[in-house]
């Protein structure tokens, strides 16, 4: 990988191919009541609606523009969406009244 960039760069093979893991997909409600050792689940989300620790350098750019948490992980619904008072992207028909599916 790419460092800062998150590119894959090149792939090696370097020993036999391990056993498949399987992953299972499991509902978006899961990340916001993630089991505990004992008493209630806990949210991946914080009350923001941003994962913490996913900053990334984008911050350092367009957090002048009024978007805090700038390239965070974000909750449905959390998505920053404004940029210098005016709200960018919001519009739910968007594409099918710009863009014809075939």
């Amino acid at each position: 990988m790419n460092s800062g960039w998150h590119q894959v760069q090149r792939l090696l093979v370097f020993r036999e191919a391990a056993a498949p893991v399987f992953y299972d997909l499991l509902p978006y409600e899961v990340l916001e009541s993630l089991p505990t050792q004992n008493g209630p689940g806990k949210s991946l989300f914080n009350s923001e609606g941003i994962v913490p620790g996913t900053e990334r350098n984008e911050r350092f750019f367009l957090f002048p523009m009024g978007v805090p948490s700038v390239g965070s992980m974000r909750q449905r619904g959390h998505q920053a969406i404004d940029f210098i008072g005016k709200a960018h992207f919001d519009d739910p028909d968007l594409f099918e009244r710009n863009f014809v599916l075939q």
